[in-house]
């Protein structure tokens, strides 16, 4: 037995999923998984996991796995008004499903020799709606983000080129590139204007437990 095979054949994906990530309670989002666990609970009693909860998508960690299960919203509300997303590239066309985004970034990470700075993604199955849902490395957070003056120094210059806005933050930009070297912080930033990356706050940043590198997690961005 899988838990997490079971756990997508039971999951049935709203028609609108997603939520106001300013106002509503993430829980309502989440309902479809807890409901689906209900399911096959009696095969998996006690089963620890839990549910994390983004702008673009969830992400379910179970305690038991190695990886982490990602499904992505389809939009959000504001107020009372749904708003599909619709300008995730996934390198075919604007869609709404940003992991798919991040399937596509990391193909071309690994065909232009960027794959060392990111956590990997690949398709993992399909819920009983035919919702898509990916599978990722589990890794370790939270990343601590204090880093050297230098760091932030060197990291300022980047501020100053208009291509670079809203790709890091200014905790984030600072301490990847104190982790990898101002050399490979300049390569990941080309491949990262290149394909339009953005919205790399310190949330997406975590380290890899077998390797103890720090590596981007949470790469599709966010366009409304």
């Amino acid at each position: 037995m899988n838990f997490y095979e079971d756990l997508i054949n039971e999951i049935i994906i709203p028609d609108e999923f997603g939520y106001d990530y300013e106002y509503d309670d993430v829980e309502d989002v989440c309902q479809c998984i807890y409901d689906a666990y209900k399911r096959i609970e009696s095969s998996y009693p006690n089963e620890d996991f839990s549910i994390e909860v983004g702008c673009t998508k969830l992400v379910i960690v179970d305690k038991n796995q190695d990886t982490v299960l990602k499904i992505p919203f389809n939009g959000y509300t504001d107020w009372d008004t749904w708003c599909p997303f619709h300008s995730a590239w996934n390198g075919e066309e604007y869609c709404d499903n940003y992991c798919r985004r991040e399937v596509w970034l990391y193909d071309n990470a690994l065909v232009e020799g960027y794959e060392e700075f990111f956590c990997g993604i690949e398709l993992f199955g399909y819920t009983k709606d035919r919702t898509p849902v990916y599978e990722q490395k589990k890794l370790n957070f939270p990343v601590d983000m204090h880093t050297s003056i230098e760091s932030i120094q060197s990291y300022d210059h980047y501020t100053d080129d208009f291509r670079c806005c809203g790709i890091f933050d200014c905790e984030s930009g600072p301490c990847m590139l104190e982790a990898i070297g101002e050399d490979n912080f300049k390569r990941l930033m080309d491949f990262l204007i290149e394909y339009e990356v953005s919205d790399l706050h310190s949330a997406n940043l975590a380290i890899d437990p077998q390797t103890g590198i720090l590596c981007i997690c949470d790469y599709g961005g966010f366009r409304e």
